[in-house]
């Protein structure tokens, strides 16, 4: 079995919020029973709809918190990674007269499932979690930030602050839009 792990360079690699969205993306762990891979990631559908392979059984997911680190990540992947083994060990593709799903209909396979969501559902992050910047700079006085800073100089304001962010294990979002709003306030915008 492949299992797919995070290198750590993002801190919080399966967090996903879309503009214009007011929640993040669903995180899980997800078993490819046809490549034999465990990974986690994020569902990428707005709405969290179920790809193909996850609605005919060939892919099993379970859920998970989107503010996991890297490192926990791994540390889970590796954790339910013997039980992920037995659900494997019972996959077979069958035709239902529709599509080819996927089954497990080994004794042990239905008991590996629920061992990984039990493990899945309690596995809580240690960081201090991912932050929308407007919540996490509340007091922008502290930013430095001036009505005539130019786009070059804002980015890399956003850059540093969100290195300093993740330096004390918390990922900030939309740093730069906040800066952004920050300089059109200053503005009179």
């Amino acid at each position: 079995m492949n299992i797919a792990k995070f290198d750590g360079e993002i801190l919080h690699p399966v967090y996903c919020k879309y503009d214009g969205q007011t929640g993040e993306q669903d995180a899980y762990i997800y078993l490819n029973s046809k490549t034999e891979t465990l990974y986690a990631d994020y569902n990428a559908e707005i709405g969290s709809a179920i790809f193909a392979d996850c609605w005919n059984n060939h892919t099993l997911a379970w859920n998970i918190q989107s503010n996991l680190t890297a490192e926990e990540l791994n540390e889970l992947l590796k954790r339910i990674a013997p039980l992920a083994e037995r659900v494997l060990s019972a996959y077979e593709s069958k035709w239902d007269g529709n599509n080819h799903v996927g089954t497990y209909e080994d004794y042990d396979a239905p008991r590996a499932m629920e061992e990984i969501e039990e493990i899945c559902n309690d596995t809580e992050t240690s960081s201090k979690g991912v932050w929308d910047a407007e919540d996490w700079y509340r007091d922008d006085r502290q930013l430095m930030v001036t009505k005539d800073m130019s786009e070059e100089d804002l980015c890399t304001l956003a850059e540093q602050l969100e290195e300093e962010a993740e330096s004390e294990g918390i990922t900030v979002v939309g740093t730069l839009e906040y800066l952004k709003g920050v300089v059109l306030n200053k503005n009179g915008g």
